[in-house]
């Protein structure tokens, strides 16, 4: 996970309990929050934010070419 990625779902789950505990929707005069606790709707729209952020982000080739290199070095680090 990248920082645009970690700070989107941040915000968004923040944002989605915020909206979940001050909405002004009210079902049969009963707030949102009497039906469903704020963290679910909130970690729910941050996970799906987090994987359309994630789907639209460019992968940094070196970040994955420095991994593979440091699991070759472990890799050959083990095997002596």
């Amino acid at each position: 996970m990248n920082r645009a990625r970690a700070l989107t779902s941040i915000a968004t789950g923040a944002l989605t309990v915020l909206f979940w505990l001050l909405a002004p929707s009210q079902i049969a005069s009963q707030s949102l929050g009497a039906y469903v606790y704020e963290l679910a709707p909130g970690f729910a729209v941050a996970a799906l934010v987090t994987l359309v952020v994630s789907v639209s982000t460019k992968i940094n080739k070196a970040l994955i070419a420095m991994h593979r290199a440091m699991e070759h070095e472990l890799q050959r680090q083990r095997q002596d």
